[in-house]
């Protein structure tokens, strides 16, 4: 992983401080206790090549073509099942004490609010949930954080995306409803967040892209 340089830390302390900065965290910042990406953990565990309930495993997307007769419920019981025996790693409890009054992942997972949770801070989690009005919130802040999974949650196993058809009810839900809660999405639309940080976001799947533009910040 190449180093990162020139960057103000000052200016960044002060812009989470203000509230004006978001982290974003993708699967490259899940890591085990040997530093390797949970997701590659987990499809390990789902033993693909063998796995009765998945027909196919489009890499490139990180998708499943699951078998008639069950493959996705099952499939998500054993997703849900991996990702509950896990613990927050060093990095997710250190995250956990940066001030940041918003938290996005795009992981499935709720090892984040666990690292909160361990470390006794208060904070507010919610989810993306399919063809469903955005969830109501208080105001974030860095006393009361919000912690939002974009791409679902493995406890609600209709909002996990999983397949093509998945990521299709995903965009068209988000570009009618406008999934985001409401403080957040006028947050964004109002600039009152204006500093964006991204660790372990997988920029070359092409569906972040739209993830980025719906969320204002593909520039």
């Amino acid at each position: 992983m190449a180093a990162i340089t020139d960057i103000d830390w000052k200016a960044l302390v002060g812009k989470i401080r203000k509230e004006k900065s978001i982290l974003i965290l993708g699967p490259g910042a899940y890591q085990s206790a040997e530093n390797r990406p949970l997701l590659a953990h987990l499809l390990e565990e789902l033993d693909l090549p063998n796995n009765s309930y998945i027909q196919k495993y489009y890499q490139d997307d990180n998708l499943f073509l699951f078998k008639r007769g069950g493959g996705r419920g099952f499939t998500c019981e054993h997703i849900e099942d991996f990702y509950n025996e896990k613990k927050p790693n060093a990095l997710l409890k250190q995250i956990a004490k940066i001030p940041f009054h918003v938290l996005l992942s795009v992981t499935p997972d709720r090892l984040l609010s666990k690292a909160f949770q361990e470390e006794n801070f208060d904070f507010q989690f919610d989810h993306y949930k399919k063809k469903q009005e955005p969830p109501k919130i208080r105001k974030p802040t860095k006393e009361s954080p919000l912690i939002y999974n974009l791409l679902g949650c493995v406890d609600n196993e209709e909002s996990l995306i999983l397949t093509h058809n998945d990521l299709y009810d995903y965009f068209k839900s988000i570009f009618e409803l406008n999934s985001l809660p409401e403080q957040l999405k006028q947050a964004l639309k109002k600039r009152e967040i204006n500093c964006f940080i991204f660790l372990g976001v997988p920029f070359d799947k092409w569906y972040m892209q739209l993830i980025m533009r719906e969320l204002g910040i593909h520039q």
